[in-house]
């Protein structure tokens, strides 16, 4: 690890940062001051870490894990002493051998010190004072204006939501953000959100950020009742959504359905590209290759290109993998009527839709291609 020593923080300083460099600053601080220090990250996601001169590490700063933005440390100071700020790009422990040392590679960005301030234990005690009083000042406006809730559960009425009516009204999409990923009250929020929007709104349509292909199984599940929810939600993908809460919600919507005519059945989609949750769109494209006997032209085996797909570690450069599908999807489209004779119209268009998911997924996955698209 290279190692840049004797720097000092000045305000509108930026410094350029590769590979796995680290930035050592020194500062002699006293007992009750305060350090506030902003990092201005430009195509880098950076970490700060404070240590003592015993080398102890005393605290640790990640809070962005963005290649953009700021990094903000806040540090008060308990013991007199002189104290290392360590400022590298973060590295996960996650990553190995090669793809750790490619990833090491391509490191090659800049922060800037956007504020840098010490304050005396006085300046820090008037700081305090006035955060709390801006805190307060937050608090009250929203105690103030806030409309309480009487319940995070679905089926439990509507009457506090109602005021949402007026609100809503002109209203074709609503968007459910949360704070944290895997939070079973803000999921059992937005089961209830939906209830009130469909039963009291009209609202026919739950998307949500995960694989459009690895949602279908839900969707099956929800209208026609195929397979079970369990086994539909776990095709998705993403463990985060392989919660309770959401077993709650699918299976509310599968009751819901039986109960209605089609018109306003309640469909679960999911809207992004992804390349979690293909399985299924793997399969459909290798049966249907095998069913319609491939042509010599088809240059790649089908099978071993999603093989290669399923063990991807390194998303910096997928190049290989994006000409394998390329080639798959040439494929079909030269072969366009021989295969529709073979099989159906129907059938061939819904696998060259399946490909072209698989093909999205692995273009927003691409680093390397991101990266020049971007530039």
């Amino acid at each position: 690890m290279a190692q840049d020593r004797s720097l000092s923080f000045k305000e509108g300083q930026e410094k350029n940062i590769v590979g796995n460099e680290l930035h050592s600053y020194t500062l002699s601080l006293t007992k009750g001051d305060f350090v506030q220090l902003h990092l201005r990250q430009q195509d880098v996601n950076l970490q700060v870490i404070i240590s003592s001169p015993k080398k102890d590490t005393l605290k640790g700063f990640l809070a962005n894990f963005r290649k953009e933005g700021l990094e903000i440390v806040e540090f008060p100071v308990k013991k007199s002493d002189t104290y290392t700020f360590k400022v590298s790009p973060f590295i996960s422990r996650w990553l190995k051998d090669s793809v750790r040392q490619n990833f090491i590679n391509n490191i090659d960005g800049s922060y800037i010190v956007e504020k840098f301030k010490v304050f005396s234990p006085k300046e820090y005690k008037a700081l305090q004072k006035f955060r709390k009083a801006q805190q307060d000042s937050v608090i009250g406006w929203i105690q103030k204006k806030s409309i309480p809730l009487s319940s995070v559960v679905a089926e439990t009425g509507f009457s506090d939501l109602s005021y949402l009516k007026l609100l809503l009204q002109d209203v074709q999409i609503v968007g459910m953000g949360e704070t944290s990923h895997g939070t079973k009250e803000i999921f059992q929020m937005k089961h209830r959100m939906l209830e009130f929007l469909v039963k009291e709104m009209g609202f026919t349509l739950f998307g949500i950020e995960a694989s459009h292909i690895g949602c279908q199984p839900i969707n099956d599940y929800v209208l026609y009742g195929k397979g079970n929810s369990r086994d539909a939600l776990s095709a998705q993908g993403f463990w985060i959504w392989n919660v309770e809460s959401v077993i709650d919600m699918i299976e509310w919507m599968y009751r819901y359905n039986k109960t209605v005519a089609d018109a306003k059945k309640v469909k679960f989609i999911g809207i992004d590209t992804q390349t979690n949750g293909l399985e299924l769109a793997y399969k459909k494209i290798e049966d249907y290759i095998k069913k319609t006997k491939p042509h010599p032209l088809l240059e790649v085996h089908v099978d071993l290109v999603f093989q290669n797909i399923k063990a991807i570690t390194d998303r910096s450069d997928l190049s290989d993998h994006r000409q394998q599908l390329y080639t798959v999807l040439s494929y079909l489209f030269v072969n366009e009527m021989n295969l529709i004779t073979k099989s159906s119209r129907k059938e061939y268009h819904k696998v060259l839709a399946d490909l072209r998911k698989i093909i999205q997924g692995i273009e927003v996955a691409d680093r390397k291609l991101r990266n020049k698209v971007d530039g």
